[in-house]
């Protein structure tokens, strides 16, 4: 092999080299967002969650119905209003 060759060789390892580690982070910093986005999504879900089960709770809290609603928006379809009506 000449010299030549040889460094090409090696310039195009080394252009690798750095194009698999700069992907290599892209991927990590994809990973990370994709991590923030699931804990943000389950925070949400354990709030509503919560709302719902508290709705439920105030619903059977003053004589309503046992039958637990479900949480559309903010608003409780089904069952009865906290209120009785």
């Amino acid at each position: 092999m000449t010299d030549d060759r040889v460094v090409r060789l090696l310039e195009e390892l080394r252009d690798l080299h750095q194009a698999h580690v700069a992907n290599y982070r892209q991927a990590l910093r994809n990973q990370e967002e994709s991590i923030r986005l699931q804990q943000a999504g389950l925070r949400r879900v354990r709030w509503i969650l919560l709302a719902g089960r508290c709705a439920c709770l105030r619903c059977r809290g003053s004589g309503g119905t046992t039958r637990p609603g479900v949480l559309i928006g903010g608003f409780i379809a089904g069952g009865r209003a906290p209120d009785g009506q």
